[in-house]
């Protein structure tokens, strides 16, 4: 920011500065708080930007005053807003907002163009750092997948994210962009701005109509003490010395030895813990006071994680307490003994063996499909550290949480490598299974350490979970918190299957496709002709399991992407039907059974993991058993020959990509009436089927994508649409088992003339239904759709 009254935009800015940093000293994002005098300028701000969007002309939006961050007279470099915070924020959300909206072709807006959003850091506290870059990074990802304008809620869809903390719930940024966002997306489709060509991204990157003049104080030095003194924040204490300082005083009204122990274990051995993981390189952009804030930065995180532990260890949500305090955890001396437990020991495993090494030991991650038989993968999209260093970085999360007590726990007790390897394989299997249901909730915690203990306890599974039953633990019923399938699983895969193929199960628990669940592959290898009691005695097939899931693992290898198509039409059999359903999507009997269908690789987990919902799993498994080799797999042309051509199977066989709509949230089709319609496959956008929803008939979709040209031949979305012949005003789709044409001039003479094998029927209004001959053999409806096209247009 070199020039005073430079005009500029936000997108030119993050290339300009390359880092436009919200420091700690400045103030929490205002514009999304509840009050009304707050709204009338957020509206009246967002009203001025996407008006001017919309319709191309110029908003210039005041001064943003700044410069680059000084420290010790030295330039760190990025730029430091000093006035201009709440514009740019709301220019930064707004960005993100236009980067879920697919423009004029669909297309969705690359990874690679959204990351320069990620040079716009807050850092105001932690918890909005960590917020921002995961909004940008994974958690678009997932909202790419499920976020439709008009039908979704951006805030509920991005606080039901995995990635959403519950601590996030106490930034008053974080809620503050949260509302902000609700309000963005209210705003664009009151102005009707979702849909404009170009984008809305790329109006705001490319276009020039949001501008702001740049007023560089570059001269003054944006200094530390600047801040502090713009906004009154001046401290003579560094904010971990009055932590230290509330904490020993708090310790001294319970035990006044016990204080003297703590104080002295935390200036001297546990301080190691974080000063070895903390950077101390001197250089002329980082002094002495950087590395004494950095490592007290992790010291104080590192206590809070472990006083949230103890928060939920000790069950005090059931005291009516929100958050953990200082006090509440050192309310009496077992709680102050219980944290120097934790830790010595951590400080044990620090010094005796180390952090890596030891989760390593146990732990592993990977990009690959297929598993390995040695250590137990871990399926994060997080860094990729050890969860004792992630508990120095930030606020650990409930899965995390658990695997720092179960290692703890297993450390402490001296545990052999054999017996943790076998508790912390269980202790994952089940945690997955909870976050793959979206099931891994903070108020769960309690229950969750508490099955944590009883695994490590008896080095295991030793009792079958049944909901009615319930389990007895430390003399009290217990309620599972782990889903009752996986907590099953483990208890079935010890008691009925030897340590050899115990053993060998490891491999297939680490295949990404898998992820732990291997309950509906045992499920289907019960020995039944030995069966007594379905709930107690279930012998597996062990032989057959692991055969099974060698098949598995040769389909889907590392390398499975590359003929996926083939695996997907592989699944369709002349006397197997591999499609799910759930009892909810029972419509008006069986016919109208709306049922999962195989769309895209993301959703393969959902077919070959076990379900409570879900019925007709094992059909599935059924058709792998008898699936070819990967390179014996059949070519669309070749597999479509197993079904006749008034088989929907024939279609979606031979134009897999055409049959299928791959961005489609659940990947359901459904039909109205299949025994007397088989073809008239309907492929739904979500679960629910109604002519307003997006959803469209499938020879219709296919016949759409075969004729190519979206400017002449155009399809709507919703509710079965027909395809509209632009060239000549006539339309064209299937129902009742035959093609529908829709026309203002008079074509049965035409195509009687010209195919009088054809069965024409005249409608009313010059409406006609065209159905093949029943002995035809020479061609399929599709290529009956395109001949019928081209005599509509006149070019047959």
């Amino acid at each position: 920011m070199n020039n005073i009254g430079k005009l500029t935009t936000f997108h030119q800015l993050l290339i300009d500065e390359n880092t436009i940093i919200i420091p700690k000293v400045q103030r929490d994002y205002a514009y999304g708080r509840q009050e009304d005098k707050v709204a009338e300028v957020l509206n009246d701000i967002l009203e001025g930007i996407l008006q001017a969007v919309k319709s191309k002309n110029t908003n210039i939006l005041d001064f943003i005053y700044g410069g680059s961050y000084v420290r010790k007279n030295k330039i760190i470099g990025g730029l430091i807003p000093l006035d201009g915070q709440q514009r740019l924020t709301t220019l930064f959300l707004l960005h993100f907002y236009a980067s879920l909206l697919r423009d004029e072709q669909g297309n969705i807006v690359s990874q690679e163009e959204v990351d320069i959003l990620t040079k716009f850091r807050y850092e105001t506290r932690q918890s909005a750092t960590e917020f921002c870059l995961h909004l940008v990074k994974e958690i678009r990802k997932n909202l790419l997948k499920s976020y439709k304008p008009g039908i979704n809620n951006i805030k509920e869809l991005i606080e039901d994210d995995a990635l959403y903390l519950s601590t996030y719930n106490s930034d008053p940024t974080i809620l503050s962009m949260l509302n902000v966002l609700h309000k963005i997306e209210s705003k664009c489709a009151e102005i009707d701005v979702n849909n404009l060509t170009p984008c809305l991204w790329k109006r705001l990157i490319d276009g020039d109509y949001i501008k702001f003049y740049t007023l560089s104080l570059e001269d003054f030095g944006l200094t530390d003490d600047l801040f502090i003194k713009m906004n009154a924040r001046g401290k003579k204490l560094t904010q971990f010395e009055i932590f230290k300082s509330n904490m020993m005083a708090d310790i001294d009204m319970v035990d006044k030895d016990l204080k003297d122990v703590f104080s002295k274990k935390m200036d001297t051995e546990w301080i190691d813990i974080v000063w070895d993981y903390t950077n101390k390189t001197l250089d002329n952009k980082r002094v002495s006071l950087d590395i004494t804030q950095e490592a007290d930065k992790k010291y104080s995180t590192l206590f809070n994680n472990i006083f949230r532990l103890e928060f939920y260890r000790r069950n005090l949500p059931s005291l009516d307490q929100k958050e953990p305090t200082i006090r509440n955890i050192f309310s009496d001396k077992g709680g102050i003994e219980d944290v120097i437990d934790i830790f010595n020991t951590l400080y044990k495993i620090h010094k005796n063996e180390g952090f890596d090494k030891l989760w390593f030991k146990y732990f592993y991650f990977s990009d690959s499909i297929v598993g390995r038989d040695d250590s137990i993968r871990l399926f994060w999209s997080r860094k990729r550290n050890s969860v004792f260093e992630l508990a120095m970085l930030g606020d650990l999360t409930v899965p995390e949480i658990i695997y720092f007590y179960a290692l703890y726990l297993l450390y402490k007790r001296e545990a052999s490598e054999k017996v943790s390897k076998k508790c912390l394989r269980i202790i994952h299997n089940l945690m997955t299974s909870n976050v793959r249901v979206v099931d891994a909730r903070t108020d769960k915690l309690p229950s969750f350490l508490t099955e944590v203990k009883y695994i490590i306890d008896h080095e295991g599974i030793d009792v079958y979970y049944d909901k009615d039953e319930a389990i007895t633990i430390d003399g009290k019923i217990h309620k599972l918190a782990f889903t009752q399938n996986a907590w099953n699983e483990e208890y079935k895969k010890q008691r009925y299957l030897d340590t050899m193929d115990y053993e060998l199960l490891i491999k297939y628990e680490n295949h990404n496709i898998l992820q732990c669940s291997l309950s509906l592959f045992m499920d289907f290898c019960l020995d039944e002709t030995t069966v007594e009691d379905y709930k107690v005695t279930e012998p597996l097939d062990a032989a057959k399991l692991l055969r099974l899931l060698v098949k598995f693992e040769t389909v889907f290898s590392d390398e499975y992407s590359e003929y996926f198509e083939r695996i997907r039409i592989a699944q369709l059999d002349s006397e197997i039907e591999y499609m799910q359903y759930d009892p909810y999507m029972q419509k008006d009997g069986g016919s109208s059974v709306r049922r999962y269908f195989l769309t895209t690789q993301w959703n393969l987990s959902n077919f070959y993991i076990r379900y409570g919902q879900r019925r007709n799993q094992e059909s599935i498994l059924q058709i792998l058993d008898k699936m070819p080799v990967p390179a014996e797999l059949k070519s669309p042309e070749k597999k479509c020959m197993e079904f006749s051509i008034r088989d929907w199977k024939y279609y979606l066989a031979k134009y897999p990509s055409e049959s299928n709509r791959d961005y489609t949230r659940y990947g359901m089709g459904v039909w109205d009436n299949r025994d007397e319609n088989p073809l008239d496959l309907i492929i739904l956008n979500s679960s629910q089927h109604s002519e307003n929803n997006l959803e469209w008939m499938m020879m219709t979709n296919i016949l759409w994508n075969r004729l190519g040209n979206s400017q002449i031949y155009q399809l709507d979305d919703h509710g079965c649409s027909p395809i509209l012949i632009t060239s000549c005003g006539a339309a064209i789709s299937f129902k009742n088992g035959v093609w529908f044409i829709e026309s203002l001039v008079d074509i049965v003479s035409t195509i009687t003339y010209k195919h009088p094998e054809l069965i024409v029927k005249a409608q009313e209004e010059r409406n006609v239904t065209i159905d093949l001959p029943k002995n035809e053999n020479t061609m399929d409806y599709i290529d009956l759709g395109i001949l019928l096209v081209r005599l509509i247009e006149n070019k047959d």
